[in-house]
């Protein structure tokens, strides 16, 4: 966890660039994930929204005609959850913004993709 204290420091300095709060949200999710399994890209028109992909090991059964079965579901579930609670621990949430949109939904700026691989 050398690399979350590294981090939290960076943090604590003040003002980051797009590109450099994108590179360490890579970095912290690339402890738990892997590097060649985390993708970090800003939206090409608006730099605040922030697209996190991360890729995780598919289970050794086969879903029905291409849909996420229970076990899968689960399986994305949890680790969007884990995604989540690495940003909260390294304090990068707190850098991706939340809104209220017009009807009064909590919107955030950033979407977290879950995909499956063999």
């Amino acid at each position: 966890m050398i690399e979350i204290e590294k981090i939290a420091e960076i943090l604590k300095k003040g003002y980051l660039s797009y590109k450099t709060r994108n590179r360490l949200i890579k970095k912290a999710l690339a402890e738990h994930f892997g590097y060649r399994n985390v993708s970090v890209r800003r939206d090409k028109y608006i730099p605040v929204w922030v697209e996190i992909k991360v890729r995780v090991k598919k289970p050794d059964h086969k879903c029905l005609l291409g849909q996420q079965c229970e076990v899968c579901k689960k399986i994305t579930e949890e680790t969007k959850l884990k995604v989540q609670q690495i940003l909260d621990e390294t304090n990068l949430s707190s850098d991706l913004k939340v809104y209220l949109d017009k009807l009064k939904l909590r919107v955030h700026t950033y979407t977290i993709t879950v995909e499956l691989i063999d």
